[in-house]
């Protein structure tokens, strides 16, 4: 893992910039004009909260514009946002309302891209770095035992490996993954809070992988990328009473603050909603993290001070209101978070909604229908035409449904066909889906529907290319971030997990083992490495076809271009690990001397009763290859 950099945030620090002068004349006028002595405490107090709320006001203008993009795009997607184009809404029922056609084109596709991006789950290796054997730092013999311990330094990989993914299914990632993947998609950009919890376990402490909503983070305005932030701010609607029962005494002059003004500093405080009674008692916590190069002195090696930094990797300052509950050091390296944008936009923060694109074709799609249907039930329906005292009595046709009219001067009853839609709504309408489906590059196809018209195999594996080029620029970013989150789980997991931890691996999680060594004990770089192609769409058919056919290919020694043990990995087979394990354990077993065949006995002429057979039987034939192959995947 890289060194965290440090980057320069000019503040002054509590009893270092204010000098001990300076803080016996501080003074405060009231509103009298009398002037009282401050607390050099107290100062620093209103001092540090000013330039906290002055930089949280900052990041919170900033992301106004995109927070309102945010909420109407998280609308579209739940398909809230109605618009009714017919006819005036203000004098629409609940009831028509219910009946307003909408289309749930935007989340039809969000959903789709982000089933697929998250269909086969990603495999992450931990490869160790340096040092190696022959280092100075290996002489260590702390380092060399527990190096011994688990096996050597590829023993060393393989155990890392099997706890990285024992609390990766212990903590549900994969779920937190689509939820966090779809947020992208929805919003622009996803943030991931990766923090030690130590009261998890039994208060054995573990790794937190926690999805925190886009709205909830404020970075600073001018990065345009976590790396880039000089400070962020996480933000937390809490109750008062947890905080008051977390903090303690930090915390009793807390108030409740039901209009969350932090957040909302310009909303009207007169205005209540129906979530008012259950914010009475809820506050709004901010959480700082900032970058800070204030330097301290320590003695060196010949006891001359030296200047170091104080805050190496920054500081986490906790306030809520007008109180400051925590000022630390930052424990981690560098601020916590990982984002993932699947739709970067060069020079800015947030990348691009995939809603930004379909909303417009939704909402013209549809208006569209709507205008059909209003047209249906309007001239939809027949029209019985009748004179008042016509000879035939309208009332005495009941066998069709129809509107009834009474005209004046025209003999009996006149029937009038219904009218038809018009046949362009239907031709733009359809437009519309085909445009949608060429902007997402989601068609029948990638959602397993029969494409209308295609029945050509080749047209159909180049519909499926399309949706994954248009996938693709999206998984290198997503593996990015997986990376960049593996090096921040993995860094807390090496400082935190000591000896005796139990974790399970094996097919189902079905085998235990624990750890024989503190990790802390392991000065040990470690890289993470995502496996290549991991995180794209496959076809599993087509890939069990293809290893399949690798196995009955013969290269240039007769012997097939691949084994079967290739095979087993590259498929996603039920009890595949054991199946693994027993081909190993064959491989490792010499093979029994076999008895030779009973030859046929010749009689007293020397000839056999039965016919003479070859040396070598003909091998019995191999079952095709596309049946076998669905055999193994199910499909």
């Amino acid at each position: 893992m890289s060194a965290f950099k440090c980057l320069i945030f000019l503040y002054p620090v509590k009893n270092a910039a204010i000098p001990r002068s300076g803080r016996r004349k501080l003074r405060r006028k009231t509103m009298s004009g009398e002037e009282i002595k401050l607390d050099p405490d107290t100062e620093y107090h209103e001092q540090m909260l000013k330039f906290l709320k002055d930089r949280f006001e900052m990041a919170h203008r900033k992301c106004e514009e995109a927070h309102r993009e945010i909420r109407y795009n998280r609308e579209m997607y739940l398909n809230k946002s109605l618009k009714i184009y017919w006819q005036n809404p203000d004098s629409v029922t609940e009831d028509e309302k219910k009946r307003v056609f909408r289309s749930a084109l935007v989340a039809s596709k969000i959903d789709t891209m982000t089933a697929i991006q998250t269909d086969n789950r990603p495999k992450i290796f931990i490869n160790p770095e340096s040092p190696g054997p022959g280092a100075p730092e290996w002489e260590s013999t702390t380092l060399q035992r527990a190096v011994e311990k688990l096996g050597g330094v590829q023993g060393l990989a393989e155990t890392l490996t099997k706890v990285f993914d024992n609390w990766w299914e212990e903590n549900g990632i994969d779920e937190e993954l689509y939820s966090l993947v779809k947020e992208a998609r929805v919003c622009g950009a996803a943030v991931a809070k990766i923090w030690w919890n130590r009261k998890l376990k039994n208060f054995r402490g573990d790794v937190v992988f926690e999805r925190v909503p886009i709205e909830d983070f404020y970075p600073d305005p001018d990065a345009k990328s976590i790396a880039d932030c000089r400070f962020c701010f996480h933000t937390k609607v809490v109750d008062v009473e947890e905080l008051r029962a977390r903090y303690g005494v930090a915390a009793e002059k807390i108030q409740p603050d039901p209009d969350f003004s932090v957040l909302y500093p310009d909303r009207d405080k007169g205005d209540e909603d129906d979530g008012l009674k259950f914010r009475v008692k809820k506050t709004v916590l901010v959480e700082g993290y900032f970058k800070d190069n204030s330097m301290h002195r320590v003695d060196g090696e010949n006891t001359n001070p030296v200047e170091m930094p104080k805050y190496p990797n920054g500081r986490i300052v906790t306030f809520c209101g007008n109180v400051i509950l925590r000022d630390e050091p930052n424990p981690y390296p560098g601020f916590p978070f990982v984002k993932f944008t699947a739709n970067p936009v060069p020079g800015g923060f947030m990348g691009k909604s995939d809603v930004r694109d379909l909303a417009p074709i939704q909402e013209n799609a549809d208006m569209i229908m709507q205008q059909i249907m209003a047209n249906m039930r309007l001239v939809g329906n027949a029209k019985l035409l009748y004179e008042e005292g016509a000879l035939t009595d309208p009332d005495n046709i009941s066998n069709i449904v129809a509107e009834k009219i009474q005209v004046t001067h025209m003999d009996g009853v006149q029937f009038v066909p219904p009218q038809a839609a018009a046949a362009d709504g239907y031709s733009v309408y359809d437009r519309m889906l085909r445009l949608a489906d060429d902007i997402s590059g989601i068609h029948d196809v990638s959602e397993g529907k029969e494409s209308s018209g295609i029945r050509s195999g080749r047209a159909i594996i180049s519909l499926q290319e399309g949706t994954n080029r248009r996938i693709r620029p999206s998984a290198r970013f997503f593996e990015s971030f997986l990376k960049a989150a593996g090096e921040k789980i993995l860094w807390l997991i090496l400082r935190h997990y000591k000896k005796g931890r139990v974790y399970r691996y094996g097919e189902c999680r079905r085998q235990a083992a624990s750890l024989p060594v503190n990790l802390s004990d392991l000065d040990i770089t470690f890289d993470i490495a995502i496996g290549p192609n991991s995180t794209l769409p496959a076809d599993r058919t087509a890939k069990a076809n293809l290893a399949l056919a690798l196995l009955g290919t013969p290269a240039e020694d007769g012997l097939p271009v691949v084994d079967r043990q290739y095979v087993m990995e590259h498929l996603d087979l039920p009890g595949r690990e054991e199946v693994l394990q027993r081909m190993a354990a064959l491989r490792q077993t010499p093979p029994t001397a076999s008895a030779p065949d009973a030859m046929p006995q010749p009689d007293a002429d020397g000839l056999t009763d039965q016919p003479m057979q070859s040396a070598q039987a003909p091998a019995a034939p191999a079952p095709p290859v596309a049946s076998l192959a669905q055999r193994l995947t199910g499909i």
